[in-house]
């Protein structure tokens, strides 16, 4: 049938020797040739496995740790059986990862199938699976039978971390797949330890591969007139250390000054696209970026001009949608700052809700920003979005905001439905406060009010998040103290109002009229708020 050839590193005389044993003991398939080979690894790992590749030629080749046993008489059999039920096949291993982490460590996966055994003889078993052999997308390099002679990356990794997963990926990457065995009896003795970690190579396997393992992320910028601001946003995005994201810029600048930045930056990264249409007003312009979608894209984020990510931003956030398919939004704390890039104390709306990262209920928190009528979660900026829960549609809750919608807590609302929220206590995001935004104008507290209305209501009606009358009372009573912020200046300056803030005050007395009849007793929450406007 044909040859199967162990490969092994000697470290240790007397495991060496007990690997030895293993090897001879095991059941041999009728028609199997075995052989051993021991290599050196003066120049690294996968240097001495490439070494070993040009001195043997077999079907299959078992590259097994020098200090590891085999204690599963009859694994050259279960190999045998797995790669004859499918061609695809290439990697088997003990121990493998469902997906990698965004950091590059397999090892450090939340999804680890396989077991082994300990030198203690206590088992470690991964995550339970019912068929006998798991797809993964790597698996641990004390134990690969590989069925093919691709080389190893020697010409990337030289240490003891990255090499495997390396491997996994180069299989993949022809079409071919990774598995572990899953049967409940281990087939490997042996302690796995703690290896040394070069930060070189550990790039340079991100460089290599994370186009390969990680999905990809889309940036979402839209600029106009500040492209000092901007320059830092951009170069925010550039820093950061998951490196499988594409950037769309919608810039509508009457000037070309960010334009002119964007050259130098075009001709280094291909990974940003740009448009300028001075012809846009600030509407269409965010049409443009919340219209544009790469169907190659997973996941979303936006990032205002004038707002900054953390270098680790997305790498932190994304691992959590890795881990849990249950988790539909990830946010963290936010820094604000001010022009200079100062810390500024934080304010009610941005203050930490927790001392240490948590995992909340998405009901949960989408009821407690209902009735507090407060966007504790964070700005556009803050938050990573998986793209299949917005189900084709970017911005809104009702979808019938029209005027009247606030790009953020509308998704969130949308979102936590379908599942919980992680909220990551360090800063990952930097609010940036300064003299050109119009979030204390009396128009967008006006609207802003009116927009919580309509999340209110939409959520009554629809039945989520509210749905007792004590629920709906509190609510309904923070609402009332939120529109207080827009109210009073509204009502003593009603002769010299604009044209679309008498609209707001006419629509904000409606609300409140119909809120207070409720509270009275007088009225029902089966009202509507009316986001129809002249001005749309």
């Amino acid at each position: 049938m044909g040859k199967i050839c162990f490969i092994s590193i000697k470290k240790d005389e007397s495991k060496f020797e007990r690997l030895l044993d293993s090897v001879r003991a095991l059941e041999v398939p009728e028609g199997w040739d075995i052989d051993f080979l021991e290599t050196t690894c003066e120049n690294g790992i996968a240097a001495a496995y490439n070494e070993a590749l040009g001195n043997i030629c077999a079907d299959i080749n078992i590259y097994i740790d020098g200090e590891a046993e085999i204690v599963d008489a009859g694994l050259l059999i279960k190999l045998a059986d797995v790669f004859s039920r499918d061609e695809k096949i290439a990697v088997i291993g003990a121990i493998g990862a469902e997906y990698v982490p965004a950091n590059g460590m397999a090892s450090e996966s939340a999804k680890i199938y396989g077991n082994i055994m300990r030198e203690d003889a206590k088992i470690l078993c991964g995550k339970e699976c019912i068929e006998d052999y798991k797809e993964v997308m790597a698996v641990e390099g004390f134990f690969m039978a590989i069925r093919g002679r691709l080389r190893w990356r020697d010409d990337l990794f030289r240490g003891e971390a990255f090499y495997d997963t390396a491997q996994c990926v180069e299989y993949k990457r022809i079409g071919l797949k990774t598995v572990v065995l899953t049967e409940g009896v281990p087939i490997v003795k042996y302690d796995r330890k703690s290896i040394s970690i070069s930060e070189t190579e550990k790039n340079s396997f991100l460089d290599e591969y994370s186009n390969d393992i990680y999905p990809l992320v889309t940036i979402l910028i839209p600029t106009y007139q500040r492209p000092g601001f901007f320059k830092l946003a951009l170069e925010s995005v550039l820093a950061q250390t998951y490196r499988n994201l594409e950037i769309f810029i919608s810039d509508n600048s009457s000037d070309e000054r960010t334009k002119t930045l964007m050259d130098d930056y075009l001709r280094k990264d291909k990974r940003i696209i740009y448009e300028h249409h001075p012809e846009f007003n600030r509407q269409e312009n965010w049409e443009r970026v919340y219209t544009y979608d790469n169907p190659k894209a997973e996941y979303i984020n936006w990032l205002m001009d004038d707002d900054l990510y953390a270098p680790d931003k997305i790498e932190k956030m994304i691992d959590y949608y890795f881990q849990d398919d249950s988790i539909a939004l990830v946010t963290s704390f936010r820094q604000r700052i001010d022009e200079d890039g100062n810390d500024v104390p934080a304010n009610a709306a941005n203050a930490p809700i927790v001392e240490s990262t948590q995992r909340f209920d998405g009901k949960s928190v989408g009821k407690a920003l209902l009735q507090q009528c407060l966007n504790f979660i964070g700005e556009p900026t803050t938050v990573l979005l998986k793209k299949k829960l917005l189900k084709g549609r970017l911005l809104g809750w009702s979808g019938r905001e029209g005027r009247f919608l606030v790009e953020d807590y509308t998704v969130w609302l949308r979102l936590l439905q379908y599942g919980d929220m992680i909220y990551i206590r360090e800063p990952l995001s930097f609010f940036r406060t300064h003299s050109g935004q119009d979030q204390n104008s009396v128009e967008y507290l006006a609207l802003n009010a009116i927009c919580w209305a309509h999340m209110i209501q939409y959520a009554i009606h629809n039945k989520v998040y509210l749905t007792d009358d004590k629920s709906i009372r509190q609510t309904y009573c923070g609402w009332i103290s939120r529109v207080l912020d827009s109210f009073p200046t509204l009502a003593d300056n009603e002769e010299k109002l604009t044209p679309i803030e008498k609209e707001d005050y006419k629509k904000l007395k409606d609300i409140l009229y119909n809120v207070s009849s409720y509270l009275s007793g007088r009225g029902t929450s089966d009202f509507e708020v009316d986001t129809s406007s002249e001005f749309s």
